[in-house]
């Protein structure tokens, strides 16, 4: 007995040791699409339903906008996550009750999500949630109020898919319940939360449910999404958010909140979309156990700015330590390195990196970053000779991956710190890097503040007209309108930007 048992375990392990692969497989999962590239620590049944219907919710999107379907050059990250636990691995301060969030800048633009049993019922609203803003901002970039972007994303957050056929406009039992439990909400507050010093401890839950019922209720409302047309029009124009609004839509805010108090006696219309019976096409890799230390710590630091705490730090440090031969741990000692400022650990984590793949694209990107941030202290003649050798390491990332928009981004801002307006040939790297990245606020603004500078004021405007109200804009929004301004006079920016708007609230909705 003990022979035959003995037998069966050498014959295990000899299995095992003859596919390092199969050794080595970690819990997460790799779904790649058309449109997606999803990261799942789930199983492989989940991670597939996911990319099915984020591939499928875009399909819906596509049908509602009347766009049609194209492949991304840009493909959204998602990440699907182990509980409250997973999220903080990539922004360690959240409240016990996020369940996802998104995240757009000149590093990494992703989304996600948690996707465990105790949010069962709102794995997918969330996904769609999210998803439907980085759609909004990828196709129809325009001076969209707070209340609309997301009450839109929440409108679509509730779209159900079985066999085959999608259904819109099923109403959100979250909201409605906020909606019929808590007292009335000021019309002027959804329409300019903007405007707000403080909010109370319930505002961003009670917007969010407003929001989504004027979203609905001007979704049943064919002259109510003509007003809207015209409101962002205005709201595009430079105009404000309350003046504006009787004009656009041929009613007072007041007598638009008595609308959609009517309305909560009503029944919403539902719309439906047969999708094609073909699934999405879909390439599956279960990624080895690096990732499983790594992916998340990697992504906390392409994500985040700023100083890692030394907890944190220690984590990752061990997390990546039995991994070094692989480039997953290498890019996340660089980038830990370079957060606490020691570029020498920095270079020679990436060294060891590029002797196995010497154009390797984030690699050569983070090179060039460090080499910008130790010229800023050097003697101009050094200053000049480490930014022409900057941009070399980033003409080879380029050549290695023509879409890695950071390298893009990067390259050109080395022309915005130079006198005088930004050459053509430069303002066309940063609009193909808008092109690839159009919900990066971070690319935006640069891009529209060298536009200002070459006078190039219409395009400057078009470019500005998405942060303007953005829900999640803060400081980035009130630069914005400080920009706007400026290419509305056809003139350069004057006086310091924080005198010249109303400053975002903390807890912006």
């Amino acid at each position: 007995m003990h022979a035959r048992l003995l037998a069966a375990l050498v014959f295990v392990l000899a299995v095992a040791l003859a596919h390092p692969s199969y050794a080595q497989d970690g819990r997460w999962w790799r779904v790649e699409t058309q449109n997606f590239i999803v990261y799942g620590d789930v199983n492989e049944r989940q991670a597939r339903d996911a990319a099915q219907s984020l591939e499928d919710f875009d399909l819906v999107l596509r049908a509602l906008t009347r766009l049609e379907t194209r492949t991304v050059e840009t493909k959204l990250e998602v990440f699907l996550v182990r509980g409250i636990q997973g999220l903080r691995q990539v922004s360690p301060n959240l409240g016990d009750n996020v369940a996802g969030f998104y995240v757009s800048g000149g590093d990494l633009i992703a989304a996600f999500s948690r996707y465990d049993r105790d949010i069962r019922d709102l794995r997918k609203a969330i996904l769609f949630h999210e998803y439907a803003h980085h759609f909004m901002l990828h196709y129809f970039p325009n001076a969209y109020p707070r209340w609309y972007i997301e009450g839109w994303a929440e409108y679509l957050s509730t779209v159900e898919i079985q066999n085959r056929r999608a259904t819109i406009g099923r109403p959100s039992t979250m909201q409605s319940n906020w909606l019929i439990h808590s007292d009335d909400f000021p019309i002027l507050d959804l329409l300019a939360p903007e405007r707000l010093d403080r909010h109370g401890n319930d505002f961003v839950a009670r917007f969010y449910a407003n929001a989504w019922f004027a979203a609905n209720y001007i979704s049943n409302n064919t002259e109510r999404l003509r007003g809207l047309e015209r409101y962002v029009a205005m709201l595009g124009e430079g105009g404000d958010p309350i003046d504006s609004f009787e004009p656009a839509f041929g009613i007072t805010p007041e007598q638009f909140n008595a609308e959609l108090n009517a309305f909560r006696d009503g029944r919403a219309r539902l719309l439906h979309v047969q999708l094609p019976e073909e699934p999405a096409n879909m390439t599956v890799t279960r990624l080895p156990r690096t990732a499983d230390d790594l992916l998340l710590p990697l992504a906390q630091l392409r994500v985040r700015s700023g100083q890692v705490s030394e907890a944190d730090a220690a984590a990752m440090t061990r997390a990546a330590e039995p991994h070094l031969h692989e480039p997953m741990a290498r890019l996340v000692m660089a980038r830990l390195a370079v957060r606490q400022n020691n570029f020498a650990a920095a270079r020679s984590h990436i060294e060891a990196l590029f002797a196995t793949d010497e154009n390797h694209a984030e690699a050569r990107y983070l090179l060039a970053s460090i080499i910008l941030e130790e010229s800023e202290t050097l003697p101009d003649a050094q200053a000049r000779a480490g930014l022409a050798e900057a941009r070399r390491h980033l003409v080879r990332s380029f050549r290695r991956d023509p879409n890695y928009f950071p390298t893009l981004y990067l390259y050109a801002s080395t022309y915005a710190r130079e006198p005088g307006p930004m050459q053509e040939e430069h303002l066309n790297i940063l609009s193909r890097a808008l092109e690839l990245a159009p919900q990066s606020y971070g690319i935006r603004l640069l891009y529209a503040g060298e536009l200002i500078g070459a006078e190039h004021y219409e395009e400057a405007q078009a470019i500005l007209r998405p942060i303007l109200y953005a829900p999640h804009g803060g400081e980035q929004s009130d630069y914005a309108r400080w920009l706007f301004q400026a290419a509305r006079l056809r003139q350069q920016p004057i006086g310091d930007w924080r005198g010249s708007s109303d400053a975002a609230s903390a807890d912006e909705p």
